[in-house]
Parts: C-alpha cells; sequence; structure tokens
C-alpha cells in the first residue's frame, strides 16, 4: 500500500529527498533512473514526490544509484523509521497531518483569535470544545491534546511562542485555564503575548500557525484556519509572509512580562469572585 504524502513523517520526507539527491548526483533524468532500477518512471516521480518506495524499490534505486552494500544502513534506517506507527495511531481523530507536523517541529509561532492555543490548554478546556465526531471522540481528543502538551517539557523540547487575542482570555479562560497559562509562561521554551483589540492588525483575519524545523532541507509549514477547516502550505513565499505577520503582531502586542502581569491580574478577579 502506498503511503500518501500527507502521512509521510519527517524521516520518510527525509528520505525521498535523499533519494533524489542521489540521482541528480549521479547525473541521470528520471527516465534514466527509473530505466536502471526497473521501476516505472511515474512510480519514480512519485516516489522522490510524496510515496515511500517499498523495501526492495529502495534496493533496487540504491543499485542503480552505485551505493555499495556495506553503505546502505543509513538509508534503510530512514525507510524503517518511516514506517513505524506513531503515538496517535489508536487515537480516533479528523486530521492527523498537523499532529504529525507540529510532534516533528522544532518551533511554534502561532496567533490565535478564537481559542486558547492547544498546547496551553487544560484539560477541562479541551473537554469543552465543540467536537464534530461521535461523543467517544472526545476522551481522544483530550489523550491527544495531553500527548501533545509534553512537548513543552520533555526532550526535545518545542519552542512556543504563542499570540493570544485578548478578548480569548475574557470569554473563554477560566481561573485554572489562566492558572495554566501563567505555569506555563514560566517555561524558558515558552512565550506568550497578548494582542489587544487596538493592537490587532486588518492581515490576520483568523488562527495562524508557523511550524520551523531544525532541518535546513525542510521547508517551514503555515496552518490557517477559515470556515472550511485547515489549510498546510510550505510554499516559501506565502510561509514567509506569514512569519512577516507574526513577527508584525509581536511587535504591537503587549510584551511577555506585560502580557503574564494581565493575566495574573485576571486570574486574581476569578479569586476575588469567589
Amino acid at each position: 500500500m502506498s503511503t500518501a504524502a500527507s502521512e509521510l513523517n519527517y524521516h520518510g520526507r527525509r528520505l525521498l529527498r535523499v533519494l533524489r539527491r542521489l540521482r541528480e548526483q549521479n547525473g541521470l533524468t528520471q527516465e534514466e533512473a527509473a530505466e536502471r532500477a526497473y521501476i516505472d518512471r511515474e512510480k519514480l516521480g512519485r516516489t522522490e514526490r510524496s510515496q515511500l518506495p517499498t523495501y526492495h524499490e529502495l534496493t533496487f534505486l540504491l543499485d542503480a544509484y552505485g551505493v555499495p552494500g556495506c553503505d546502505r544502513g543509513p538509508y534503510v534506517e530512514l525507510w524503517e523509521l518511516a514506517k513505524q506507527r506513531p503515538w496517535w495511531w489508536r487515537l480516533d481523530l479528523d486530521d492527523v497531518g498537523y499532529v504529525r507536523m507540529e510532534d516533528e517541529a522544532s518551533r511554534k509561532f502561532e496567533f490565535q483569535r478564537v481559542r486558547i492555543p492547544t498546547l496551553l490548554q487544560t484539560e477541562a478546556y479541551v473537554r469543552m470544545t465543540p467536537v464534530k465526531q461521535r461523543k467517544a471522540a472526545v476522551a481522544d481528543l483530550i489523550a491527544c491534546r495531553m500527548r501533545q502538551q509534553e512537548r513543552l517539557t520533555t526532550a526535545p523540547l518545542l519552542d512556543l511562542h504563542a499570540l493570544i487575542y485578548e478578548r480569548v482570555l475574557l470569554d473563554e479562560a477560566d481561573e485554572a485555564q489562566l492558572g495554566r497559562l501563567i505555569t506555563l509562561a514560566e517555561l524558558p521554551n515558552v512565550t506568550i503575548q497578548i494582542v489587544p483589540h487596538a493592537c490587532l492588525g486588518a492581515e490576520l483575519v483568523s488562527s495562524v500557525c508557523l511550524l520551523s524545523f531544525d532541518d535546513p532541507d525542510e521547508p517551514d509549514s503555515v496552518f490557517a484556519e477559515s470556515v472550511i477547516g485547515l489549510h498546510e502550505t510550505r510554499n516559501p513565499d506565502r510561509t514567509g509572509v506569514v512569519r512577516r505577520l507574526l513577527r508584525d503582531a509581536a511587535q504591537r502586542a503587549m510584551s511577555p512580562e506585560a502580557s503574564l502581569v494581565h493575566i495574573q491580574a485576571l486570574r486574581r478577579q476569578f479569586l476575588s469572585a469567589r
């Protein structure tokens, strides 16, 4: 069974880049490489673009590119890592494409306009999140969120920079959720900034996040929300625009220190109202 592009993990995407580079280093066209490896040219095109080869196809390609048997260990290791089931494979989730990319990223820069960022949510907040699936999927969603949040405290640490629209805190956050934000804001790899309405630019009309990776060959990935769902792009021009918009928003937002003070004040209001 072939593996779709959206299902390839980092190791699979890296293997496809390596195979394409080997072909180019040998000065072969796709047609020539396919003939040498006894693989259909269209299949080779899919392999370089989005489809993981079978083990035998991998060995045929390595033969065609002159890689001796004693040097094939790293390529086979990448292939085996690409075939491994991820931690969420048993969970009933709508779309794992975003979860996969976030799990592999090194940095996450986001703006949330309508909800608390997923990595900062309490379990109670997740439980109140509308779920379009069957009711049993709520437990899977909670399990997923809690596992995602381990990236903030477990190596390899994810560097998170979260911009939160001020209205979200006023409308969505209870005392426990505010306390969670205060606790996480103290982590060295977490930056939280509040974006007041007066500082909200006209460009950021929806929630958006930018995922970056340590591998220089792995392009940034942007996920943006719309009324019809989550959209992804890895186009460098578009991800560059989003990076600029997020940086501009961060400059207009409250500083991390001022944001923390504001969140603490909101939490005190809850406590005093008891």
